[in-house]
């Protein structure tokens, strides 16, 4: 069995619904999870490099972000730099506040992330 990034914003998007900064923080990973699923798929379609371990993360915004990728690509790893530095905060940062308006922004983002990466692939 596996799942797509658009089941991964789905359920992200419920988690969100929910009325605990747990549910808020796991919204924000999901979210992120499934925009970051989205944009390898477009850089493995461009053809760029990625990393298969260490910091793929990282290694998938640069690739995106790097000055001779197309325009289009650039504008989907700026914002998934912002989803991922949201992300990181609700994972790693479990002593600070986490509020329903910040999952609720990741999920958004991420949203129109997947919509982007989908017109891009189209």
């Amino acid at each position: 069995m596996s799942v797509s990034p658009e089941v991964l914003l789905q359920a992200a998007a419920t988690l969100g619904r929910g009325n605990t900064e747990a549910d808020w923080r796991n919204a924000a990973s999901r979210a992120y999870y499934a925009a970051y699923h989205s944009c390898v798929s477009v850089a493995r379609d461009a053809r760029l490099p990625l990393a298969e371990t260490g910091s793929v993360h990282g290694t998938l915004i640069n690739a995106l972000t790097d000055r001779l990728s197309p325009t289009p690509l650039k504008g989907l790893g700026y914002m998934l730099e912002q989803c991922r530095q949201r992300r990181t905060a609700a994972d790693y940062r479990i002593h600070e506040d986490f509020p329903r308006r910040t999952a609720d922004t990741v999920v958004a983002d991420c949203r129109r992330i997947l919509g982007k990466a989908n017109s891009i692939r189209s």
